[in-house]
């Protein structure tokens, strides 16, 4: 057995082995337009692209990939690169009971406490005043009792953990918090960045009696969820197909969804990070515009976003569950913040004007191009707003 993954706060689940190797037909992908592609390759990253004339299509799913080979990599890529060291842990879990670490037990080596927005001054590592560590059990109290929820202080990747804990612990009604991820995924081989104890990153196990040619536009399910959440904050926001939340063209949060086939249907491994309060050190890290909560006035705690999040993940699954994502299609339209609008749509390394013309019935985006419209279900792609100057 391998070193344990992040500090866990929790009881439950303490030691876990690294995951098995799965055959081909045991891992999808839930591409945030609801297709199918390599497991464990990045939402929208690293498949070939394709449209309606390029492939057989099964629903928004495409399954014809080799899968053992890349799920080994990645495999012996997280246990050797993203589990912290134990010193790190012990770190970590004294600057959360205390408040404060001596410099002298950081460790020397791997993250330094300035990457994880810390303080340091007079011989100790501190905590920010501002920084309000999430309440494990508070947590707990505030969600369903069945739900099974982790709080790590430090991961590579929620999704990734909860990839790992599968194999021992099914995944269902599951959820993972952390403090920090030192290689939060996103599309097209981006890492999510943020501070420690600042933001949101959090991971939902979620089983559907359902197989994955059912489970068209699930991402566009789930940020519809987020919408709804913020929205009771005051926070109007909008969708940006694939898999983003924007605030007047600037990032707040991002979807990462991974589908497992289980004996009873689909597990969804439900990926969410939230901008919540993101230092001028990392904001100035991200190649593109952002925003967060505390910029636009939302004073919401973490943890009660938590569970405002869940609650409407919730409430969206169970209509998805019984109607599909057909009741989701026309509000993904209306919030759909490049709806009707010229954007730039980059396939790999090329790029392609064109106007949005929403989603269709699978979750694939409908884009003209020169009076004609095609369906983009998957591929190495990402959307934005065509400017003045293109």
């Amino acid at each position: 057995m391998g070193p344990e993954t992040g500090n866990s706060l929790s009881d439950e689940h303490s030691e876990l082995e690294p995951p098995d190797p799965i055959p081909n037909s045991e891992v999808k992908r839930l591409s945030a337009d609801g297709s199918v592609g390599s497991p464990h390759v990045r939402v929208g990253h690293r498949q070939a692209f394709m449209t309606s004339a390029s492939m057989p299509r099964i629903g928004a799913f495409f399954l014809r990939t080799n899968k053992w080979s890349v799920l080994a990599s990645i495999k012996r890529k997280s246990s050797a690169m993203t589990t912290p060291e134990p010193a790190l842990t012990n770190a970590l879990l004294k600057v959360r009971e205390a408040g404060y670490v001596l410099s002298e037990d950081w460790p020397r080596h791997g993250v330094t406490a300035q990457e994880l927005g810390l303080h340091e001054d007079a011989g100790t590592v501190r905590l920010p005043a501002d920084v309000q560590l999430h309440d494990l059990r508070y947590i707990q109290n505030s969600l369903p009792q069945q739900l099974s929820v982790q709080l790590l202080d430090y991961t590579d990747s929620t999704n990734s953990e909860m990839m790992r804990r599968r194999t021992k612990f099914g995944g269902a009604d599951q959820l993972i918090l952390t403090e920090y991820q030192s290689a939060g995924r996103g599309r097209r081989g981006k890492v999510w960045l943020g501070d420690y104890g600042r933001n949101i990153a959090m991971t939902l196990g979620i089983e559907f009696p359902l197989n994955l040619n059912a489970l068209g536009g699930l991402s566009s399910v789930v940020g519809l969820a987020l919408l709804q959440a913020l929205e009771l904050e005051g926070v109007e926001a909008q969708l940006k197909w694939p898999n983003d939340v924007w605030v007047k063209e600037q990032k707040l949060a991002g979807i990462l969804v991974e589908l497992v086939p289980t004996k009873i249907g689909t597990l969804a491994i439900v990926g969410i990070g939230i901008n919540v309060d993101l230092t001028n050190v990392q904001a100035s890290k991200i190649d593109q515009s952002v925003t967060t909560l505390r910029r636009l006035g939302a004073l919401i705690s973490r943890d009660d976003l938590v569970v405002a999040v869940h609650a409407s993940l919730l409430k969206n699954f169970e209509v998805y569950f019984s109607e599909g994502f057909a009741p989701f299609l026309d509000a993904f339209n209306s919030a759909h913040c490049l709806q009707d609008r010229a954007a730039i749509l980059v396939l790999g390394t090329e790029s392609q004007q064109g106007i949005v013309r929403g989603i269709d019935i699978t979750g694939g985006l409908r884009f003209e191009q020169n009076g004609a419209t095609r369906i983009v279900t998957s591929g190495e792609v990402s959307l934005r707003p065509l400017t003045t100057e293109e």
